[in-house]
């Protein structure tokens, strides 16, 4: 886990909700301290997947959100072959509609997509290179 995926996450979606880290760490019942180190370029601390669904909760993300989120904090794989395969069928219909939506977003929500994009696509590298 490093900055770039779990921290860069946490605090993505922690700005998407107009949150400081005190009402995050607030909600999700821990130490603001320990989202500050979370949310931190250095990438060392090492939240529990308890610790990561309470923040889930705490920014009350979607099914798919927490997905992403226990994934970049390393406890559930990315999708497996057979859901890359069902995702890559889909993939391409569904992109060629992306341009018109994101016109229809915020900027907000427009980094929160690339984001979680980029992210997915790092996914899908580091698992091919596993193999």
């Amino acid at each position: 886990m490093s900055e770039s995926e779990f921290g860069k996450l946490l605090r993505m979606y922690r700005q998407r909700k107009e949150m400081n880290q005190k009402q995050l760490a607030k909600r999700a019942g821990i130490n603001n301290s320990f989202v500050s180190h979370l949310e931190s370029e250095d990438g060392t601390a090492r939240p529990s997947q308890k610790v990561v669904r309470d923040l889930a909760d705490a920014l009350n993300l979607t099914k798919d959100e927490t997905r992403i989120f226990l994934a970049a904090a390393d406890f559930i794989d990315t999708p497996d072959d057979a859901d890359r395969a069902r995702i890559e069928k889909v993939l391409p219909e569904k992109l060629r509609a992306l341009p018109s939506l994101i016109n229809e977003l915020t900027e907000l929500e427009t980094r929160h997509l690339e984001d979680i994009i980029e992210f997915y696509s790092q996914q899908v590298q580091k698992r091919s290179s596993r193999k």
